[in-house]
């Protein structure tokens, strides 16, 4: 049964992929044009956390990438949209296995920063103490095996259809982002 339901979760993925990107594609021909560097951030906003993972390496990495992407994508960096604190408090529930209010006193419900795997609240314990908590997104890290996944297939397969490119390991590159991106899930 999860094998099956991780394979339709996917599917859904894939098909979320397919139409961001043709819809994005879309406006582009009807005129909406916006300068690179915003069109590609937006898109890989909107495509969620392992592009925004993505733009944040772009944003860390001036001298791999010009600096109007680099200035541009540092918006992915803890400024992506959060989700809604019903979401917040239903996860932090489950992971207590308790209400959060006999553990916390107080949780600021506007999230002091939202980036692509988690967002961050700041709350205080019944004891009084301030303190952080860092709640992961709900369901990333399928999103992320999946896009991952994806992106690999299509790097072996750039790979076998143009040999030169193969020296650069492209698929080796995304095995070692998607190995290190799954380690960030784990909290």
């Amino acid at each position: 049964m999860g094998l099956v339901l991780n394979s339709l979760k996917g599917a859904l993925r894939l098909t979320q992929t397919a139409r961001v990107l043709s819809t994005n594609g879309a406006k582009w021909v009807l005129g909406d044009r916006p300068a690179n560097p915003v069109l590609l951030r937006r898109v890989f906003e909107e495509l969620g956390a392992t592009y925004i993972k993505l733009g944040q390496f772009v944003a860390s990495s001036p001298t791999f990438f010009p600096k109007d992407y680099v200035d541009e994508f540092q918006h992915c960096l803890d400024q992506t949209s959060p989700f809604p604190f019903s979401v917040v408090e239903r996860i932090i529930r489950s992971e207590l296995g308790c209400d959060p209010k006999e553990v916390y006193s107080f949780i600021d419900p506007t999230p002091l920063a939202s980036a692509s795997i988690a967002q961050v609240h700041s709350a205080r314990l019944i004891s009084g103490e301030d303190v952080v908590i860092k709640v992961q997104k709900p369901g990333v890290e399928n999103v992320l095996l999946t896009d991952l996944n994806f992106l690999y297939a299509m790097a072996r397969l750039l790979e076998k259809v143009a040999p030169k490119i193969s020296w650069t390991s492209i698929s080796g590159v995304v095995d070692e982002i998607q190995k290190t991106m799954m380690e960030e899930c784990d909290f």
